[in-house]
């Protein structure tokens, strides 16, 4: 017969139209429904508290004191929660006390992470582990072998999870990629590790020392299909802007040995 579409050249019974861990997309629903099914069983988007910590901190626009410093962490990191899938949650700043952070934790809204930032290194003011832990909060782990981010902490509370980040901004950068963003997609039932990537580097890069490191750098892509990676100058745990640019994070393994322009590396993507 013409003019008329036959029956199952869309889709047949039994056919998987959208497998397990997909974000879900405009499509997809118009698919869901097509083939008659009314609802969905879904991963809801993860709800991350982002507090940040110090009486030093100002928000943006403030006229700057001696001492003082602009709180910039929450911005990026609430950005790539909502690019992750999550919904970003600003608790706000906490004064150097455990009675504001104890506050604002307990004010929260029942996120599925907190990720207090800043307030976890030696010091007589850093008491954000502390007021966890006062709270009923299991560590897994309280500091990690990684450069940029070896303050970045961990502890658990039933189902709700805490993931400390440095106060350093590229150490909480850096830490969020390799830590937050596979504990989101956890979350939402993904497949975390899909974002590793293997290039050759185009400039000199020196031994590593005994921490795994991970270097901010430049992906480019050859006509030939070629990869090189550019790795940033000035890898200073305290800088914003090679991040303007970067797009992978240059894995150094412990001990690894200075490489020649060329030589392989594996990197984590940042977009």
């Amino acid at each position: 017969a013409r003019n008329i579409r036959q029956a199952g050249i869309d889709f047949h019974q039994g056919d998987i139209l959208l497998g397990a861990g997909l974000r879900i997309q405009p499509a997809h629903l118009s698919i869901c429904a097509a083939a008659n099914h009314a609802t969905m069983v879904v991963y809801r988007r993860p709800r991350v508290a982002l507090l940040t910590n110090g009486d030093e901190l100002r928000p943006p626009g403030s006229d700057l004191q001696p001492g003082q410093i602009i709180s910039s962490n929450e911005y990026a990191l609430s950005a790539l929660v909502r690019q992750w899938g999550g919904v970003p949650i600003n608790l706000g700043t906490a004064a150097d006390t455990p009675s504001d952070i104890q506050r604002r934790v307990e004010g929260a809204e029942n996120p599925d992470v907190f990720v207090p930032i800043g307030g976890a290194s030696v010091g007589d003011h850093d008491h954000m582990k502390d007021v966890f832990g006062h709270l009923g909060y299991e560590p897994v782990f309280t500091k990690v072998a990684i450069k940029p981010g070896k303050p970045t902490w961990h502890s658990r509370r039933n189902f709700q999870s805490v993931l400390g980040l440095p106060g350093n901004p590229a150490s909480a950068l850096v830490c969020a990629h390799l830590f937050l963003r596979p504990l989101m997609q956890a979350l939402q039932g993904q497949k975390a590790g899909d974002d590793w990537i293997q290039a050759a580097v185009s400039a000199p890069l020196e031994a590593n020392g005994p921490r795994e490191a991970f270097l901010r750098g430049v992906l480019s892509h050859a006509p030939n299909g070629a990869r090189t990676i550019l790795p940033a100058r000035n890898q200073d745990s305290s800088l914003l802007t090679p991040f303007a640019s970067a797009n992978v994070l240059i894995h150094r393994p412990p001990g690894a040995p200075a490489l020649a322009i060329g030589d392989s590396v594996d990197g984590v993507r940042l977009n």
